[in-house]
């Protein structure tokens, strides 16, 4: 896994300085210091005529990105499973549900495919859904 990008374009030099001009304009509301509120403007004027300047940054904020999106992911991913996913596999067995007959495959002669009574017919070609 690749965490950090080996080339940046100016695009992403300019997200990335727009990202810091944010960070430092919400910084000086939140903290009410209006004396501070030049350097997010000067942030906004460096970003929009030398957006190479925030390549360092950058480097860094999407290798971050990258780092806490591979790790999220993977915490989300497995509270996803073990809060939904196995309760419900839990009840599931918990009650003897077998929709899909694992018990009784291959224990006699007989199938344990269900047939259809219903015939096709070619309305429901049409419409599938």
């Amino acid at each position: 896994m690749k965490l950090f990008k080996q080339r940046l374009t100016q695009e992403e030099s300019k997200d990335a300085g727009l990202a810091l001009t944010l960070i430092v304009l919400l910084t000086v509301y939140y903290n009410h210091t209006l004396s501070l509120l030049l350097l997010p403007v000067g942030l906004l004027l460096l970003c929009m005529t030398v957006p190479g300047i925030f390549r360092p940054f950058a480097f860094l904020w999407f290798g971050l990105s990258a780092l806490l999106g591979s790790v999220i992911s993977r915490i989300v991913l497995t509270l996803i499973f073990f809060l939904v996913i196995t309760p419900i596999g839990i009840t599931r067995r918990l009650t003897g549900s077998d929709p899909l007959q694992l018990r009784g495959w291959k224990k006699g002669a007989g199938s344990v495919f269900k047939k259809s009574e219903r015939s096709v017919t070619a309305a429901d070609m049409e419409n599938p859904y």
